[in-house]
């Protein structure tokens, strides 16, 4: 989606079921280098979203990777350049 200077992009905050804890950390840490990438690509708004779920793929839960993304954000000093929005069908888990 563009429209303007916004330039959003989403990015799968999915993990795989029989990975478990480990693989849920890797998804989060992969999540969160999509996100830096996605900024210095220049997109604007980062749609976080747990859509494609499957027998194989979880939801990570959204607030997790929310904070994740956030901190991770703030760390590199780029987190005031983007907008973060959540697409998940259970935003509270």
């Amino acid at each position: 989606m563009s429209w303007g200077d916004f330039l959003a992009t989403t990015l799968p905050m999915l993990f795989r079921v029989d990975g478990g804890q480990q693989e849920l950390e890797r998804s989060l840490n992969a999540l969160c280098r999509r996100a830096s990438l996605a900024i210095k690509s220049g997109y604007t708004l980062l749609i976080l979203s747990d859509r494609g779920v499957d027998d194989e793929y979880a939801p990570i839960p959204s607030l997790l990777a929310l904070s994740a993304v956030h901190n991770h954000l703030v760390r590199e000093k780029s987190r005031t350049q983007v907008a973060l929005i959540i697409e998940s069908a259970n935003p509270a888990r």
